[in-house]
């Protein structure tokens, strides 16, 4: 279930500082105004650099697909294999697929800004993942009622192990099938006309 809330509930939900803080009020400041998508063109690598490793841009091929343009160090790290240039889902191991098209679609449908936060913790261990993942639309449209097309997503991904581990992030999470907590978020950056 999705928790909705206007745009300052959704920034306040960032925290002062961090990645995906300083990411939300970056794209802010691309939109044109409030009430529109930032532009693809409108995103600045140089302001990116420090996230890079972190972030993944998704060319839209279809509403429920997305070309990975290109994907950070830390995406390859977690996925054990760089995903540029594959399609999702079906790129994703297959447990992930649906959760995937399920926050996906709906960003790229709606123009939705979305926030997922997880907690998984590993049976018979003391490990716990805390995982969290932003979803940031781009393309045109959304203001006066005109529905935006979203031609890419701007992905962020962060996840802390407690205590550390140096395995690869999929291995930790094979017993740890289903989180134990889960929230996502969403944000509707304008309205869209009523059908």
């Amino acid at each position: 279930m999705e928790y909705e809330v206007d745009e300052e509930g959704f920034r306040r939900l960032l925290g002062r500082r961090g990645m995906f803080a300083s990411l939300f009020d970056l794209w802010r400041g691309w939109r044109p105004s409030p009430a529109v998508l930032p532009p693809p063109t409108a995103v600045d690598p140089l302001a990116l650099r420090r996230m890079l490793p972190r972030l993944m841009l998704l060319d839209v091929v279809a509403p429920d697909r997305w070309r990975v343009r290109t994907a950070g160090e830390h995406l390859r790290e977690m996925f054990d294999r760089d995903l540029t240039g594959q399609e999702l889902p079906d790129a994703l191991p297959e447990e992930l697929r649906e959760r995937a098209t399920r926050t996906y679609g709906p960003s790229t449908a709606e123009g939705l800004c979305w926030l997922a936060l997880a907690l998984y913790i590993r049976p018979r261990s003391r490990r716990r993942l805390y995982y969290g993942r932003m979803v940031l639309p781009l393309g045109y449209g959304g203001a006066e009622g005109v529905q935006p097309v979203v031609t890419r997503l701007l992905v962020a991904v962060h996840w802390r192990v407690v205590p550390p581990l140096s395995l690869p992030l999929w291995e930790l999470l094979d017993e740890a099938a289903l989180p134990a907590r889960r929230r996502d978020v969403i944000y509707r950056p304008f309205s869209t006309p009523e059908g």
